[in-house]
């Protein structure tokens, strides 16, 4: 059995150590809820502001390190952040 400790938006295998994005905060929400553009004339360029913002946190570079993490581990973390787009 799996556990986590939570920590910054991460989650950390306590008998791993393998890293995983936290999504627990968005866990029956939409995410177009938690995303808002401007409307200031520019909205597409807002809206691709916002979006590489809210992305660019779960691919950091701590989620596919193999050195860290296993391949069922970085395979799950790029699959998540994929489908999270």
């Amino acid at each position: 059995q799996m556990a986590f400790f939570p920590w910054c938006g991460m989650l950390f295998d306590i008998k791993t150590c393998e890293v995983r994005v936290d999504y627990s905060r968005f866990s029956g929400k939409l995410v177009a809820d938690s995303l808002t553009v401007d409307r200031v004339g520019k909205e597409g360029l807002c809206l691709n502001a916002r979006m590489k913002s809210f992305v660019r946190p779960r691919c950091l570079p701590i989620f596919h390190d193999a050195r860290l993490n296993g391949h069922e581990t970085i395979k799950l973390n790029f699959y998540q952040a994929i489908l999270f787009c």
